[in-house]
């Protein structure tokens, strides 16, 4: 009997996780999530431009920064992820975004498209929209974390270093391997904390 038992328990944790992964593939597919586009190299603002112009919604983060000519010099907007754009879609609609010149595909793994966390489109969209200097850094996965207690940034937290006199706090996108640094003050940070704590606090990266 207990091994007649211990069967049926591991049949209805095998059919409970068979129905979850179906669940998620439905959800994926009939509803709308952040997923990241690649484009061709130096084309992201011609396919945020495209898709757009196509009712589809898209966010390309933009820093600035100065360009220097001969002819002087210039100030010019960037991608803050040199080829991504990112795309709210539902995956029934993937194609409208594949078939767009310069759209090179929908980041992925196993072979399938990988949502973004709305968190993660939030505490960038954010980071740029405080008005604090940004700009992109090398993905950053070491580095002691630290919670930002007050300011447009409170609740989220990143890893924290210091570049010529000011502290700045380094945010990442794991699934693109990207990472950007933002100028804050050190009164809108709070005590480091440990890797140890850090999974239970707000994710912003």
């Amino acid at each position: 009997m207990p091994g007649r038992l211990e069967q049926q328990l591991t049949e209805g944790v095998g059919l409970t996780r068979q129905l979850v992964a179906q669940a998620r593939a439905v959800d994926l597919y009939s509803f709308p999530h952040w997923y990241a586009t690649y484009t061709c190299s130096r084309c992201e603002k011609q396919v945020a431009k495209v898709l757009e112009d196509r009712g589809i919604e898209c966010f390309l983060p933009l820093f600035q920064t100065v360009r220097y000519r001969k002819s002087g010099n210039r100030r010019v907007a960037l991608p803050l992820f040199p080829g991504y754009v990112f795309v709210h879609i539902a995956l029934c609609d993937r194609i409208r975004v594949l078939e767009i010149p310069r759209v090179v595909h929908l980041v992925s793994f196993n072979g399938e498209p990988t949502p973004i966390s709305s968190a993660e489109i939030v505490a960038i969209r954010d980071a740029l929209a405080c008005g604090r200097v940004a700009q992109p850094y090398p993905f950053l996965k070491m580095g002691q974390k630290a919670l930002i207690k007050s300011g447009p940034l409170r609740g989220l937290h990143g890893r924290v270093l210091r570049s010529n006199n000011r502290l700045r706090v380094v945010l990442s996108v794991d699934l693109l391997h990207r990472s950007f640094a933002v100028d804050i003050a050190a009164s809108d940070l709070a005590s480091f904390v440990p890797d140890s704590l850090a999974k239970d606090l707000p994710v912003a990266a």
